[in-house]
């Protein structure tokens, strides 16, 4: 199904009526009368209701009688493409600025699988772009029963089921155009989203540390500290669902000192949100650490003036310097006489040679004779 041809430029003495979005082509080009209209269709168009927004590469308008939306399709922008190219190389894919300007510009389009893989080929090399689109396929495998149950994305422009080459863009659904005119602009939407959630779901270079150990530093703002913690966790959990409960949970549990305090100021039934705790930590955290400083400037204070050195060169300590003097006994150095080993024979002698009677006192006798 293609698009008749369009008029280029507004018929003289009336104003265009046609909008776009920034990546749409200009408007000239989406004018709603065709090449040789008459004045009839001309006045007809008058009372037509008002475009819908066109987004680019797929543009929804109105028909003629303005009662069908017929998809329009142009390319991805190459400038579009451009752009992420400069910010991926110059930032990396961790980088917030990447990662936004990335959603930003994917959220805006209603973009097909040609031009997502049109995309991230760029964005990688040859093999992490098979990384990236076996993952993506997982995600669609795994999104498609949800889709056949829902009525806007059950059955395509023909009346055909949805199935995984519709979503993936393979089989007899390749060309683009065929991509924008066939597939329900909701499960273009679905394809979009898990191809930027498989893309920034490929692990980086180098180990990977567990969200369970990321934890705020004392210096590091709250919001920072939750970016890290979310890309860790949209590395490590695939349950998309689960995501967010897990990211509550530890970013209250992982978080410093000043920021849990702000926390637990937030009512705990129901428990606070996410955006409610990046909220109260941007508000409180501040005024509890400037207090928190003014505290510290004080204590060292009064510390100095109760701990005054005193005037005059600092006293040290002398050296210990071992005994040298000699053992009477023995007449070694190192020890006292009453630590010689001779002690006690000298002893034993001593009392021996001073007891009274006997043959002691004979002795004594027996020498002042001689």
């Amino acid at each position: 199904m293609t698009s008749s041809a369009v008029q280029t430029t507004p018929p003289p003495g009336r104003r265009d009526s046609s909008t776009s979005c920034s990546h749409a082509p200009p408007p000239g080009s989406h004018g709603l009368g065709p090449e040789g209209a008459g004045p009839e269709s001309e006045l007809s168009q008058f009372h037509q209701p008002p475009p819908i927004p066109s987004l680019a590469p797929v543009v929804y308008k109105h028909s003629r009688g303005g009662h069908q939306v017929r998809p329009v399709y142009h390319p991805f922008p190459q400038s579009a493409i451009k752009d992420l190219c400069k910010a991926h190389k110059d930032y990396g894919r961790e980088s917030p600025y990447f990662r936004g300007l990335l959603r930003s510009d994917l959220n805006v389009a209603a973009v097909t699988p040609a031009d997502l893989r049109q995309l991230f080929s760029c964005l990688m090399n040859s093999t992490e772009f098979q990384l990236w689109e076996s993952a993506w396929r997982r995600l669609l495998s795994d999104a498609l029963p949800s889709l056949l149950v829902d009525p806007e994305t059950a059955v395509d422009k023909e009346g055909n089921a949805l199935t995984l080459d519709h979503l993936m863009g393979e089989g007899r659904w390749t060309a683009p155009v065929d991509q924008a005119n066939i597939i329900p602009p909701k499960a273009l939407d679905i394809v979009r989203d898990h191809a930027i959630t498989a893309f920034f779901g490929m692990a980086p270079d180098g180990p990977i540390t567990s969200y369970s150990k990321i934890f705020q530093e004392q210096e590091e703002s709250f919001t920072a500290f939750v970016e890290r913690l979310t890309r860790a966790v949209e590395l490590q959990i695939q349950d998309v669902s689960a995501r967010r409960g897990i990211l509550r949970e530890m970013a209250f549990n992982n978080a410093n000192s000043p920021c849990r305090t702000a926390i637990l100021s937030l009512p705990l039934d129901p428990p606070p949100t996410l955006a409610e705790m990046l909220r109260i930590c941007q508000i409180k955290v501040p005024l509890l650490q400037a207090s928190e400083t003014q505290q510290q400037r004080k204590t060292p204070k009064v510390a100095a003036a109760t701990t005054q050195p005193t005037a005059g060169p600092t006293p040290q300590r002398r050296p210990y310097v071992p005994n040298r003097q000699h053992c009477y006994l023995c007449g070694d150095v190192g020890h006292w006489a009453t630590q010689c080993q001779l002690k006690k024979d000298f002893d034993h002698f001593k009392n021996k040679k001073g007891g009274g009677g006997g043959e002691g006192q004979a002795s004594q006798m027996d020498n002042q004779k001689n």
